[in-house]
């Protein structure tokens, strides 16, 4: 979990995910209010550990969770905590 949660932009990466589902890579760069480089260094090391997945539909990146990854149940639990907690 700590290689999860390792900075805010991460978190807020997630947690859009798991609202949403799938976004595209320019809408979760401005959720995670990080400029490019920044947010393809969470990108990658967030798809290194099994959480995330990248698929180019033509010009449009899509970024998704994997939800067959090991941490995905208590990445899910700790977002529903979070938002019982009032955000």
């Amino acid at each position: 979990m700590e290689e999860v949660f390792y900075s805010r932009p991460a978190i807020r990466i997630l947690f859009h995910l798991i609202e949403n589902g799938m976004e595209t890579e320019t809408r979760l760069m401005h959720v995670s209010r990080s400029n490019h480089k920044n947010f393809n260094r969470h990108i990658n090391r967030l798809s290194s550990i099994g959480l995330v997945e990248k698929k180019r539909l033509g010009r449009i990146v899509v970024i998704r969770l994997r939800e067959d990854s090991k941490v995905f149940e208590k990445i899910i639990n700790t977002y529903k905590i979070w938002k019982e907690n009032g955000e």
